[in-house]
């Protein structure tokens, strides 16, 4: 399947958007066929009301589960369900804060210090929220908070003090707490940054080069995708204009 031939559709402003099948408000944009100009389903597309709602069915979900539309209200019904279960979660803000704050022997912190001294880089570290994990200083999280201050999830990666390398295990604290049914919905790492549409922002890939580019270059506002492939246009769908 051509996942780019969906697109969010572009709506008239003289009829606005769409009743979410979720919250029942008129803040839903559907995806439209770029060929056919058609809409995939009614049940499929993303509410605006992100943090009130939440409700996002891509086309390749919908795809994926049903190969085609039939024109069923059942199917529309099943993919309604399916998308309530898969609503974004977010971490308790009290679990995130109990893990700001102590880096005396935090080897990614202390890393950076070495290179470019304690108040540049704690600087950075207070405004990207970084955070350590209790007797494991070899690791840090990457704490992820969207533009509505809501924390999305905490990707954790060990390094090495001296030369800065990351080690191969990636995990997520939802993980390492045992979280049952949280749902991960990653947004840009350091998006709470963003403050206004005039803010010159600068996109890398990993968290490590955002906090050394806010340190390097600390007039622009830097962000991370986290990696190549994971989503990364959903990601950068909060820089639109």
């Amino acid at each position: 399947m051509n996942r780019y031939k969906y697109s969010l559709e572009k709506h008239d402003t003289r009829v606005g958007k769409h009743i979410c099948p979720e919250c029942k408000q008129r803040s839903f944009v559907k995806y439209v066929n770029s060929e056919t100009n058609q809409y995939v389903d009614n049940s499929v597309g993303r509410c605006d009301r992100e943090v009130k709602c939440g409700y996002h069915l891509p086309p390749n979900e919908f795809l994926e589960a049903y190969g085609h539309f039939n024109g069923s209200q059942q199917v529309s019904q099943n993919i309604v369900q399916k998308a309530e279960k898969t609503k974004t979660s977010y971490m308790d803000i009290q679990t995130v804060e109990a893990t700001i704050g102590q880096f005396g022997d935090n080897t990614f912190v202390q890393g950076l210090i070495d290179v470019f001294g304690e108040k540049d880089v704690m600087r950075a570290v207070q405004m990207y929220k970084l955070g350590t994990l209790e007797d494991q200083s070899d690791k840090i999280i990457f704490w992820q908070f969207d533009k509505q201050q809501n924390c999305r999830g905490g990707k954790v990666i060990s390094y090495n003090r001296e030369t800065l390398k990351r080690g191969k295990e990636i995990t997520w604290m939802h993980t390492v707490l045992r979280m049952q049914d949280f749902n991960l919905s990653q947004c840009l790492f350091g998006e709470h940054l963003i403050r206004t549409s005039h803010d010159h922002v600068i996109v890398v890939e990993s968290e490590k080069s955002a906090i050394v580019g806010s340190i390097v270059l600390p007039d622009y506002v830097w962000v991370a995708t986290g990696g190549k492939s994971s989503g990364v246009k959903e990601k950068l769908a909060v820089l639109k204009d």
